[in-house]
């Protein structure tokens, strides 16, 4: 770091230790750059990561990493809640996930086409409780589903074994599970 800020103020030695004691900018260059962005500037006239954000305000950066920040956490979270949700449905065989997914057929079947049964573009956290039901009275009564009293009783069921982040996991990630 000292050689790239000599090399930048253009002074020796014996200078960059006299003037290290009285300057401010010794401060201000160790604090908020490394020596590698110090030796790029020296090289290229610039310092690309700053090129990149100098347009931005300090509150649209703010926003932005408090955007990838967030989206990053909730992608961690979407993924523990798949494998929980897997688990849930490996451990306990009389919970409502036995009944809307009794068998791998139904689930291959069913979720591959839930995009033509329900409109999944503007899926929510607070919406997907009701995509899920949308999509649970769409699906055509069949072996799986074989009378609109289990597909009551399932609706039923949801409300109260289901979290809304869950639902929307299942509808968004439903691959996972298939």
């Amino acid at each position: 770091m000292k050689e790239s800020i000599k090399k930048l103020l253009q002074i020796s030695d014996v200078s960059y230790y006299r003037w290290k004691k009285e300057r401010p900018i010794f401060d201000l260059l160790e604090k908020y750059f490394t020596k590698e962005e110090l030796e790029e500037f020296l090289k290229s006239g610039k310092i690309e990561k700053l090129e990149i954000i100098k347009e931005i305000s300090t509150d649209d950066l703010k926003k932005q990493l408090s955007t990838q920040v967030t989206d990053a956490f909730n992608n961690a979270l979407e993924d523990y809640i798949v494998i929980n949700l897997k688990r849930f449905h490996k451990m306990d065989r009389n919970k409502i996930f036995n009944l809307f997914f009794p068998s791998s057929e139904f689930i291959t079947r069913h979720l591959k086409q839930i995009e033509s049964l329900t409109n999944l573009h503007d899926l929510t956290i607070e919406n997907a409780r009701d995509k899920f039901k949308e999509f649970l009275t769409k699906i055509p009564i069949n072996k799986f589903l074989d009378s609109e009293q289990k597909r009551q009783k399932i609706l039923e069921e949801i409300d109260i074994e289901y979290a809304d982040i869950e639902l929307y996991v299942i509808l968004k990630h439903r691959r996972k599970f298939i």
